[in-house]
C-alpha cells in the first residue's frame, strides 16, 4: 500500500473497515503477550558501578567511581564518556538496555544519552536519552536496541546535560526475536476549532513489510471506539504527522499512533487532545462573564480560555497539593507554581461583537491565593490587554485572597469582528518557601466609553541596571501633560509633571500616564504604563550586608579583602573590618577575572545576598570590582576553641588563629581526606576541622594530622551540621617539631635519635652507626614511581652517610614492604616498621661517595605512601632517616 511522498486521508469507517481494525487491534495484543514471554532472556552483562572500579574491559573518559553512598561512576564533563567492551549480540534480534541515574551538584538538568555501535565502535547509533534528573534521586531508564552484529558496543555519554551525572545498575539483555515499531508521545502540533495538527516519532526497528500507518481517532464523549482513521501513505522516516479536519469544537478527542507490518499492528500510547471552543462575542448589551463554574481540569476550560506555561496539567482542586500546574474547582481558575523557571499565562480571548471599534474595556476581577501560610514566595499577575501592560490590573498574592481587581484599560484599537487578548502572567518569584498557589474569579469584561488618549512610552524597557538609569517619557497625544510616580502607585493630576529625562538611582517602579490639559467634558481615559528597574542597593560594609534581605541585589561601597579562592563552585571568602561572607561565583563571574590575588582589596563588589548550608552566600553579577590595593591579607583574630563557638555568627568566613590547639587523632600515621571532620582541642574546650577545601585547591590533602600542639589559621564555616573551621593550606598550619609515633615508640625503649645504634637496642642486625631524626614539616607526596631524587652525602666522624626521607605505608599504617631504590648501582632497603610499630625490617647499607641521586628500581605498589624530601636543611624536614653506609 506504500507509496513515494508522505500524505495523509481521513475517512470516517464503515462497519466493516470498523470490525477490520479491530480485529487488528486484537492480533496486535496477541502479538504483545507473545513477545512478553522473551523479554527474560539472557543477559549479556550486568553492571552496577558499585565498588569504586571501572568494570574490566570497559573504558571511560573523564568519569570517577567514588564508593560512597553506594557507588556509581560520576560523569565529570560534558565530553565524558564511559563504553562498553566489544560483544558478540548475533545471537539475538533486539536488545534491551536498563540503567538507572541521577544528577550530581549543581547546574541545569540535563539526560544522559546513550549510543551503539554494530562495528565495533567504528560508527555510532542513537539508542535514546535517559529520564532527566533533577536530584540525587535515581531514576530508571529503559532502551530498546533493535539491531545486530557479531561486533556490538555500547557508550553513555553527557553532551546535552550542563550538570554531572550519576550512573549505575547497567543490565544489557539479548532479546530473540525482533521489536515491533516503537513511537514517542503524540505531540499537538496545531489545534483549531475544528482541527487537530499531530504528529510522532516513530522507529520501525525490527519492523518488515510496513502497510499502514498512521492516527486512530475517536470522540471521548460519544463513543471510545475507532470512528475514524488517518493513513499516511509513503516511508514515514523518523516521524509522521496529520492535520484531522472535520472535528467538531470544544470536543475531547482520542488521538493514537498505529503502523501495520507484516507480523501485525503497533499502536503508540494514547494521547488527549481537545478542540478549541468558538470563541466568546463581546457585545453593547452587556459585559462579558466568567465564574468558572464548570472547570476541573484543562479539557475543561471555558470557551475562549487557554493556558500556557511548562506545565498546565491539571493537578488537583483548589488549594490541594503541593504540585506544579493547573488548580482550581467551583469558581476559580488557579495554578502552583513550584519551580525556578516556572510560568503560567491564563489566556481570555474575545471577539469585538459591539459594531463599532473598540478604543477601551473594563476589566474587573478577584484575585485568589490558597496557602496563605506560606510567607517566602508570594507569586503575582502582571495582566497584559493585547500585549501591553496594565499595571491597574496587577495583583499580588501579599494582598491576600479574595481581592476585587478593576482597571479601565484605553489605547485599543479593535475592529468589529477581530479579537484581542487578556493575559494573565505568573511566574515563580524570589523567596525561601513553597510559593502560594494564585488564581482568577468571577471575570468581567465590559466595553468602556470616553476619551481616550494613548499610553504613554516609557524608555528603556524593564530590566536589572548597574548603574543609574536614564529615563525617558513621552506620547504622541497634543494637548495633554504626562504625569509620572516612581513607587508602584498609580499616577493622578496631582503627581509630577514629566518635563525632561530623569535618572532613577534606586530600585524603582515608574508609572506614567497623560491627562488633558484642558477639561473635554467628557470621561478621559488613559492607560497606565509602567517599568521596572531593579538597581543594586548600596551598603557601606559587609557587617550592613549581612542584615540585609536575602534576595537582594546590593553594592558595596567600602573596601573587601579577598582571603581565600578556590574552584568548588568558584569559591571565594572576603571580609572587612568588622564581617566576612562566602562568595559562590556559579557564573564564573568573578573567576573571569585571573588577576584577583590574594590579599586585595576589592571596591565595588556587586551581587545577590543569598543563603547556602547555614551560612549567608554573596553571588556576584554585574560589574566586576576594582582593586584598590594588594598585599592586605587582615591580620588574623586570635581566639580560644571556647571564644569561637560562644560567638560563632560573628567570626565567620573570617581569618581566625587557634593557638595551642592540637588534632585529637593525630598520631603521627592518621593523614587528611577530602570532606572529613576531625576534631580539635586547647584548654579552652574542643571543636571540629573539617577540610572542606579539596585537592585541587589545598596542598594539605594527603599529609600527616600535625602531633602536638600548635598555631592554625583557619576559616569558620557553617554547614547544616554544625559549624566547623578549615585552612586554606600548608601554610596555615604552625605545628613546632615533634615525635612522631615512631619516635614515641623508641623513646619506650630509651632510645633517641642521637643514639649512635639504637637498634642495637632492640637486638640489632649487625647495622652500624643507624641515626635518625624527627622533625615537623610536610612532605612531597605522590606516585614517585621513576620520579628522580638528588641525596646529600655527608662525612660525619670518618664515615660517608646518605641521606634518605621517607615515609612507606599501606593504608595509612605502617607495613613491611621491601621497596628497593637504586643507588649509583648499588642499592638500599628502606627501614620499615609494621603496624603496630612493634618489628622493624633490617636494611643493607653500602659504601657512597661524592654526591648522587637515585630513582625507584620498582613501581612503587599501589596504596603506599611515599615522602621524599633531601635531609638539609634540617628545619624543612619531615620525619627522614638518615642511615650511615658501610663498605659491604
Amino acid at each position: 500500500m506504500k507509496t513515494t511522498g508522505s500524505s495523509f486521508s481521513t475517512s470516517v469507517l464503515s462497519g466493516t473497515n470498523l470490525i477490520s481494525i479491530r480485529a487488528l487491534f486484537f492480533a496486535f495484543v496477541f502479538l504483545l503477550s507473545s513477545l512478553s514471554g522473551l523479554r527474560a532472556a539472557e543477559v549479556i552483562w550486568s553492571e552496577s558501578l558499585r565498588d569504586g572500579a571501572l568494570p574490566a574491559g570497559w573504558t571511560e573518559e573523564s568519569v570517577l567511581f567514588p564508593t560512597v553512598a553506594g557507588g556509581y561512576a560520576r560523569f565529570t564533563e560534558i565530553d565524558s564518556v564511559l563504553t562498553s567492551p566489544v560483544f558478540d549480540g548475533s545471537a539475538f534480534k533486539s536488545f534491551l538496555l536498563t540503567f538507572t541515574v541521577a544528577k550530581f551538584g549543581q547546574g541545569p538538568d540535563g539526560p544522559i544519552t546513550v549510543e551503539y555501535s554494530i562495528d565495533g565502535g567504528m560508527s555510532w547509533m542513537p539508542a535514546g536519552v535517559s529520564p532527566v534528573p533533577t536530584s540525587a534521586t535515581y531514576l530508571s531508564a529503559e532502551l530498546l536496541l533493535g539491531r545486530f552484529s557479531e561486533t556490538m558496543q555500547i557508550r553513555f555519554t553527557r553532551p546535552d546535560s550542563p550538570s554531572e551525572k550519576r550512573l549505575r545498575d547497567l543490565v544489557l539483555t539479548g532479546l530473540p526475536d525482533a521489536l515491533p515499531p516503537t513511537f514517542g508521545n503524540v505531540v499537538l502540533e496545531s489545534r483549531t476549532s475544528d482541527s487537530l495538527g499531530v504528529s510522532v516519532s516513530f522507529d520501525p526497528v525490527g519492523a518488515e513489510d510496513l502497510g499502514d500507518y498512521g492516527f486512530l481517532i475517536s470522540e471521548m464523549a460519544i463513543d471510545p471506539t475507532v470512528t475514524t482513521v488517518v493513513v499516511g501513505t509513503g516511508d514515514p522516516g523518523a516521524s509522521f504527522e496529520a492535520l484531522i479536519g472535520g472535528l467538531s469544537a470544544g470536543v475531547i478527542y482520542l488521538v493514537q499512533p498505529f503502523a501495520e507490518y507484516e507480523d501485525g499492528v503497533a499502536l503508540g500510547d494514547l494521547a488527549v487532545f481537545r478542540t478549541l471552543t468558538l470563541t466568546p462575542v463581546l457585545t453593547v448589551d452587556g459585559p462579558y462573564e466568567e465564574d468558572f463554574g464548570s472547570f476541573d481540569s484543562e479539557l475543561s476550560l471555558p470557551a475562549g480560555w487557554s493556558v500556557a506555561g511548562p506545565n498546565v496539567s491539571y493537578f488537583g482542586p483548589w488549594g490541594s497539593g503541593a504540585s506544579s500546574g493547573l488548580r482550581g474547582d467551583a469558581d476559580v481558575l488557579g495554578f502552583q507554581l513550584t519551580a525556578n523557571g516556572n510560568s503560567i499565562e491564563k489566556i481570555l480571548t474575545l471577539e469585538n461583537g459591539t459594531g463599532t471599534a473598540l478604543s477601551a474595556v473594563t476589566i474587573s476581577y478577584i484575585g485568589r491565593a490558597e496557602r496563605l501560610e506560606l510567607t517566602g514566595r508570594l507569586p503575582a499577575y502582571e495582566v497584559f490587554v493585547n500585549g501591553v501592560e496594565a499595571p491597574g490590573l496587577a495583583y499580588s498574592t501579599a494582598d491576600g485572597d479574595g481581592v476585587g481587581i478593576s482597571a479601565t484599560v484605553g489605547g485599543l484599537s479593535v475592529a468589529p469582528g477581530e479579537t484581542f487578548t487578556i493575559v494573565w502572567r505568573a511566574l515563580y518569584p524570589s523567596g525561601v518557601q513553597g510559593a502560594r498557589q494564585i488564581g482568577i474569579s468571577a471575570v468581567s469584561v465590559e466595553r468602556a466609553d470616553g476619551v481616550f488618549l494613548s499610553p504613554v512610552v516609557i524608555t528603556p524597557e524593564s530590566g536589572t541596571y548597574f548603574e543609574p538609569v536614564e529615563v525617558e517619557l513621552s506620547t504622541p497625544d497634543a494637548g495633554v501633560a504626562i504625569h509620572f510616580t516612581l513607587d508602584g502607585t498609580d499616577p493622578t493630576e496631582a503627581s509630577p509633571v514629566y518635563a525632561a529625562p530623569f535618572f532613577v538611582t534606586e530600585t524603582s517602579e515608574v508609572r506614567a500616564r497623560a491627562f488633558p490639559l484642558e477639561p473635554t467634558g467628557d470621561e478621559t481615559l488613559a492607560l497606565v504604563t509602567s517599568r521596572s528597574y531593579v538597581l543594586p542597593m548600596e551598603v557601606p560594609d559587609l557587617a550592613a550586608l549581612a542584615s540585609a534581605e536575602v534576595g537582594g541585589l546590593y553594592r558595596i561601597t567600602g573596601e573587601v579583602v579577598l582571603t581565600a579562592a578556590i574552584t568548588f563552585r568558584n569559591q571565594a571568602f572576603v571580609q572587612d573590618a568588622a564581617a566576612g561572607i562566602m562568595i559562590d561565583d556559579f557564573a564564573g563571574f568573578l573567576a573571569a577575572r585571573d588577576n584577583y590575588e590574594l590579599g586585595d582589596a576589592l571596591t565595588g563588589l556587586v551581587g545577590t545576598l543569598g543563603e547556602f548550608g547555614d551560612m549567608l552566600q554573596f553571588v556576584p553579577t554585574g560589574v566586576l570590582p576594582t582593586v584598590t590595593g594588594v598585599g592586605l591579607l587582615p591580620v588574623p583574630i586570635d581566639l580560644t576553641l571556647e571564644q569561637l563557638y560562644a560567638d560563632f555568627p560573628t567570626f565567620r568566613a573570617r581569618l581566625v588563629r587557634l593557638t595551642d590547639v592540637s588534632f585529637d587523632d593525630a598520631d603521627g600515621l592518621a593523614s587528611f581526606a577530602s570532606g572529613q571532620v576531625y576534631g580539635i582541642s586547647d584548654s579552652s574546650g574542643s571543636g571540629f576541622f573539617r577540610t572542606s577545601f579539596f585537592s585541587a585547591d589545598t596542598d594539605y590533602i594527603g599529609a600527616p594530622l600535625p602531633v602536638g600542639a600548635g598555631s592554625l589559621l583557619v576559616l569558620p564555616t557553617s554547614r547544616t551540621d554544625g559549624n566547623f573551621v578549615t585552612a586554606r593550606f600548608l601554610a596555615d598550619f604552625d605545628f613546632p617539631q615533634v615525635l612522631s609515633a615512631l619516635d614515641l615508640f623508641l623513646a619506650g625503649f630509651g632510645i633517641t635519635g642521637e643514639d649512635a645504634d639504637p637498634f642495637a637496642s632492640l637486638g640489632g642486625d649487625g647495622l652500624t652507626n643507624v641515626q635518625k631524626w624527627v622533625f615537623g614539616g610536610h612532605p612531597l607526596q605522590g606516585d614517585l614511581a621513576n620520579l628522580p631524587f638528588t641525596g646529600t652525602i655527608v662525612d660525619q666522624d670518618g664515615l660517608t652517610y646518605a641521606t634518605l626521607s621517607v615515609y612507606l605505608a599501606v593504608d595509612a599504617t605502617w607495613d613491611p614492604v621491601n621497596t628497593r631504590f637504586l643507588l649509583d648501582g648499588a642499592t638500599i632497603d628502606i627501614l620499615q616498621a609494621d603496624s603496630d610499630l612493634s618489628v622493624f625490617t633490617s636494611a643493607e647499607v653500602f659504601l657512597l661517595t661524592g654526591e648522587t641521586s637515585w630513582t625507584p628500581a620498582e613501581e612503587i605498589p599501589g596504596g603506599n605512601w611515599v615522602r621524599l624530601q633531601s635531609a638539609l636543611p634540617l628545619e624543612e624536614g619531615p620525619v627522614f632517616f638518615r642511615t650511615a653506609v658501610t663498605v659491604p
